[in-house]
């Protein structure tokens, strides 16, 4: 019989391989249909790709992107559906329904004037579902499954916290696209006033105004290391407080390679500007304390903290040098990818305050 005052067994850690195959097509889709305007009723039929002449030019970046992005979908899937079904079965089936999906957002391409639907695109794009399917009958879907398992042990992550992983490693996505301000995310007034104009004139009036710039900025930065850095903590066990730092720290290197390769390597800290120090280390100390708060209480913080900076980022008046130089950027065939970076900065905030509502609500009880 239990001892009624036994501590309760620890929960399983699970790989939450259905998460990441869910966000993996989410972001094939967004990418393969960016830039998600202009649609009209073509003049061909939407299949019409596949009996047309292969493209002339093409650029080995087209080549490497349509080949490594479904890689990663055809592993997922394979693996996911070797749960239910024998190996080969699972890799055979992986890859026709990658081709289905490949084929079906090529032939929505053909309603996008700015995209161009081509067969080699969905033959690359069946070989690199192939290659992820071949790395499961290769190595196995058990220990493929196991590896991720074994790796959040070996980072001391708490049980529970695959989808966190996958929004913090969001938001440092998200830091590789320029930014006005350090870390922004969540800007959908702006967002809403271009596609609405009529809009325009209230957000204008909603604004801070320039004097107060500054302080904002610096209290969004602060708001913003504060909670992603409680997020963090939430992720790992109670003796793994330094790993805090690690988001914070891999978003600063992401920014000073952004900057690098926008402005020259000479201005790699070019987005280190005071205020963004200064918000910086106000919320690396307010952090250091957070670290040692209850589990709800750091909850109810990083919720608050994304909430206030969501709002700051929103109110804070253009920059104008900003926009300037973002607008002789030389995107190239990183357009799409770019697109997909803005999208994730916008509903950045809104999923990890939901996770952590949703933590919060497994959390009940914990004082």
């Amino acid at each position: 019989m239990i001892s009624p005052t036994a501590a309760p067994p620890a929960r399983p850690v699970r790989s939450h391989l259905a998460a990441w195959l869910l966000a993996w097509i989410a972001v094939i889709v967004y990418v393969s249909l960016h830039p998600w305007s202009g649609w009209r009723v073509p003049g061909v039929p939407l299949l019409a790709f596949l009996s047309e002449p292969w493209p002339r030019y093409w650029t080995r970046l087209d080549l490497m992107m349509n080949l490594v992005a479904y890689v990663p979908l055809g592993l997922l899937g394979a693996t996911w559906l070797a749960r239910r079904l024998p190996t080969g079965a699972a890799a055979v089936t992986s890859v026709v329904c990658a081709g289905l999906l490949s084929c079906s957002l090529e032939a929505l391409q053909t309603l996008l004037p700015a995209r161009v639907s081509s067969l080699p695109d969905l033959l690359l794009n069946v070989a690199g579902a192939f290659v992820g399917a071949l790395v499961v009958l290769v190595v196995g879907p058990r220990r493929l499954e196991a590896l991720p398992i074994a790796i959040a042990r070996a980072l001391a992550l708490a049980p529970g916290s695959g989808p966190g992983v996958l929004l913090l490693a969001a938001w440092l996505d998200v830091q590789c696209h320029p930014q006005s301000v350090a870390f922004a995310s969540g800007e959908l007034l702006p967002l809403l006033a271009g596609r609405f104009p009529a809009l325009d004139g209230w957000l204008q009036s909603i604004r801070l105004s320039g004097e107060w710039q500054p302080v904002a900025e610096v209290c969004a930065i602060a708001a913003t290391t504060l909670g992603v850095g409680l997020l963090a903590r939430d992720l790992v066990r109670n003796h793994s407080r330094t790993a805090i730092a690690l988001p914070i720290v891999l978003g600063a290197l992401a920014k000073s390679a952004v900057s690098a390769n926008l402005l020259g390597a000479r201005n790699a800290l070019a987005w280190l500007s005071a205020g963004t120090q200064g918000g910086m280390l106000a919320g690396a100390l307010l952090l250091v304390l957070g670290a040692w708060w209850r589990p709800r209480a750091r909850l109810l913080t990083a919720i608050a903290a994304l909430a206030i900076a969501t709002v700051l980022h929103n109110l804070l008046p253009p920059n104008v040098y900003f926009e300037s130089t973002i607008a002789g950027w030389q995107q190239g065939g990183w357009t799409n990818v770019n697109g997909l970076l803005r999208a994730l900065a916008v509903v950045w905030p809104f999923a990890a305050i939901a996770w952590a509502l949703w933590r919060l609500r497994q959390r009940r009880g914990i004082l």
